[in-house]
């Protein structure tokens, strides 16, 4: 009997792994549903998320445009007002790579700090966002300003969004001068809602079937099993791809005004000059404002794969877009021709006094695989090549930051608020980690960051059910190895800080606990 039993359970695996090996492919990805799930089944997010998840959704902005999230400060947080004379307070401008080399410019002007051993304490202020073009940055500093907020330097990098999205939404019938997706944000009709929560829902689903799968590791070895998960994980992306045709055939109505602007039919000649005349006009308003608040401006044309001959591509690169200047998308044909424009416009800034930099060419000695999409996004290594590009180019342009000193005329190293297994410094609105020198058991564990609110209240709708915000991060991604020394720097959340519980698991333990009160409540570091 239990032979029997043992026999018809290899009968039934072994017809599971056949069944698996027809219907799913080597990659073990579900086969397609009429070409649909591999279109849409795993690169669409619904909209409307939960809250925990709120920082990920774009909403639109009275004034931007858009936002990415309730949490995409200090979008919709004030800098503090009061200006202090041992900060320099730097705003970073520009879209999604802006946004992203973030890190590694803080980490870079954190670790030029330390090595001055004098001089300010850097705040970097990330006013970057995802697809923002002008003149969506000179929206946002007028704003900033406008409300009291107070900048030493501003810094613009942009370039990219500048010249393909302007032509992009002028060949839909967008006026270009338009946010990006904004017919979409504003367009969303009630039934449009109704499909976007049933999407939502299969989207839970999909991310529960893929945490029990890999939670039930045992089960993974069984054929029937994971024949029964696919089947069930391929119905869902089924319905998710359905619901998504659903959604766009709902959005396929006749647009007003409000979501064309004025005109809607523009000629290829005006689409591709367009964008480095917005980009110009809207820099041009930016260094007047910044100037006659107080600011220094440097302005940066940030590198892309698409600049002919600015960068040796890897065969990794070659395989995820094509070379520069060989196909018909708009990337191929618009960048080399809008980077160009705004080489002359560039000229014209430098000119009028503005610190102007084109960094197209930064990677030309640069082998390696730096850009990770076929647009324009960088991996960590290329981050780190443009932050210490944008660095050396500021340090040698302004007397705000103090030059680092000769070993053997070092002045006193300014004073860590812990010292540790890290020094921790206070940073005004963030906490510098630093050690020297930096082994690799430093940069591999995760880091654990507990912020302790002042109030209660403060603390986000989704860690109210606990008594502080849990803000654990890895160093690969917060930190930088910069002439072996580890740095990073975490951002503070923005509302009055008590304590704070910090360490490092792994072989490089320890852990502190401090509190930020009486810093909080005196501004002082």
């Amino acid at each position: 009997m239990a032979a029997m039993l043992l026999l018809t359970l290899a009968v039934i695996e072994l017809m599971a792994r056949l069944t698996h090996h027809v219907l799913f492919d080597e990659s073990g990805q579900p086969f397609e549903v009429d070409g649909l799930a591999r279109e849409f089944g795993s690169s669409w997010r619904p909209p409307i998320p939960g809250d925990e998840q709120m920082h990920h959704r774009d909403m639109l902005h009275p004034f931007y445009g858009y936002i990415r999230g309730w949490l995409r400060a200090p979008l919709n947080v004030m800098p503090p007002r009061e200006h202090r004379k041992d900060a320099v307070i730097v705003a970073l401008m520009g879209g999604s790579v802006a946004e992203s080399v973030a890190v590694e410019l803080w980490n870079a002007l954190f670790w030029h700090f330390l090595e001055s051993g004098t001089g300010p304490v850097p705040i970097l202020v990330d006013l970057g966002s995802g697809g923002y073009h002008q003149p969506q940055q000179g929206a946002v500093l007028a704003n900033m300003i406008a409300n009291g907020a107070q900048f030493d330097v501003v810094i613009l990098l942009d370039g990219f969004n500048d010249v393909i999205f302007p032509y992009i939404q002028g060949h839909s019938g967008v006026q270009p001068t338009f946010p990006l997706h904004w017919r979409s944000l504003v367009s969303m009709a009630t039934e449009q809602r109704a499909i976007v929560h049933r999407l939502r829902a299969l989207r839970d689903e999909e991310r529960s079937l893929l945490r029990r799968f890999d939670s039930v590791s045992a089960l993974q070895r069984s054929a029937v099993f994971r024949v029964i998960w696919r089947f069930r994980l391929t119905d869902v992306e089924r319905r998710i791809a359905l619901g998504h045709h659903e959604l766009m055939a709902a959005a396929t109505v006749e647009y007003g005004l409000e979501r064309h602007g004025p005109g809607g039919r523009y000629t290829e000649d005006y689409l591709r000059t367009v964008g480095a005349r917005l980009w110009y006009g809207g820099s041009r308003l930016i260094a007047g404002l910044a100037r006659r608040h107080g600011a220094e401006i440097f302005h940066f044309i940030q590198p892309n794969q698409h600049v002919p001959d600015s960068k040796p591509l890897s065969a990794e690169e070659l395989a995820i877009f094509d070379p520069p200047g060989t196909g018909d998308d708009p990337y191929s044909v618009m960048v080399p021709i809008g980077y160009g424009q705004m080489r002359e416009y560039g000229q014209r800034l430098r000119e009028q006094g503005v610190h102007f930099f084109d960094l197209s060419w930064i990677y030309q000695d640069f082998p390696e695989s730096l850009y990770m999409d076929s647009c324009c996004h960088l991996n960590k290594r290329g981050n780190e090549l443009l932050a210490d590009a944008m660095l050396h180019r500021i340090t040698s342009e302004t007397s705000l930051l103090a030059r680092p000193h000769p070993q053997d005329v070092r002045p006193a190293r300014p004073v860590p608020l812990v010292r540790g297994g890290f020094d921790i410094y206070h940073l005004g609105t963030a906490l510098g980690y630093t050690k020297f020198p930096c082994k690799p058991s430093d940069t591999e564990a995760t880091f654990l960051l507990h912020i302790v609110p002042v109030h209660e209240g403060d603390l986000p709708s989704y860690r109210s059910n606990y008594s502080f915000d849990n803000m654990d991060f890895d160093f690969a991604d917060r930190g930088t190895v910069i002439g072996g020394r580890c740095v990073a720097t975490i951002p503070l959340p923005h509302y009055p800080v008590a304590k704070v519980r910090t360490g490092q698991g792994g072989a490089a333990r320890w852990k502190t606990e401090f509190s930020l009160y009486e810093l909080a409540a005196g501004g002082g570091r």
